[in-house]
């Protein structure tokens, strides 16, 4: 089965124009080789990052519940409210904090995120798709520092920015090259696409509902 380099739709033998995308089929590629070709199509840093605020959100209403359930809605801190710049800033270090805790465990016992997972993103070690612990761990505390600035305002936009600049002009991040993961992008398919709008939709619900609890109040 062959499938367009752009959308990643299959199309049959001898076509010449996808039906999806309309782009040219030109060379025709097997299931098999659809990683290297996504690969090379591009670096595509914008679904990276809503892959990374999809987990990072996620991590949020965890946090969010936590206060919920075991804290008293009269003692619990205001960072929910986005009404305190303060304490929005502290609940993203903390966020990012976690992350660098769980995240590696998520890895090494999945070898992908929630994230990742909806929008087909591989993540291998030196072609390998079992992660160790301390590699995993390695990766999100460089990737925290160098493409987030663990958080810090004005610092952690320069970060990124940085972060862009070269994932589009060399192809990889600092990170994945210094500890050796070989990140792939996969065609996402409709039932993916039902995925992430319903867990989408799942979050919306869910901040609004943490936003107007006494948590959030």
């Amino acid at each position: 089965m062959n499938y367009c380099v752009s959308c990643g739709k299959n199309y049959d033998q001898g076509t010449e124009i996808c039906s999806e995308c309309l782009t040219p089929t030109g060379a025709e590629i097997t299931s098999n080789s659809v990683c290297s070709s996504e690969a090379i199509s591009g670096t595509h840093p914008w679904r990276r990052l809503f892959a990374r605020t999809i987990d990072y959100v996620a991590l949020y209403l965890i946090i969010g519940l936590i206060i919920g359930v075991f804290i008293p809605s009269d003692s619990a801190p205001l960072v929910f409210t986005g009404n305190e710049f303060l304490d929005g800033r502290l609940i993203n270090i903390l966020i990012l904090a976690l992350a660098c805790i769980i995240e590696p465990i998520i890895l090494t016992s999945f070898g992908i995120t929630p994230g990742k997972f909806l929008f087909n993103i591989e993540i291998n070690k030196n072609g390998s798709e079992l992660i160790e612990y301390l590699d995993a761990l390695k990766r999100t505390v460089a990737l925290t520092w160098s493409g987030m600035a663990f958080g810090v305002p004005f610092l952690s936009t320069v970060a990124q920015y940085m972060a862009y600049r070269r994932l589009t002009t060399t192809g990889e991040t600092s990170w994945d090259k210094s500890c050796g993961f070989t990140i792939t992008h996969h065609p996402i398919g409709w039932g993916r696409k039902i995925g992430l709008i319903t867990v989408l939709l799942i979050m919306a619900v869910a901040i609004i509902v943490i936003q107007r609890s006494p948590v959030g109040q």
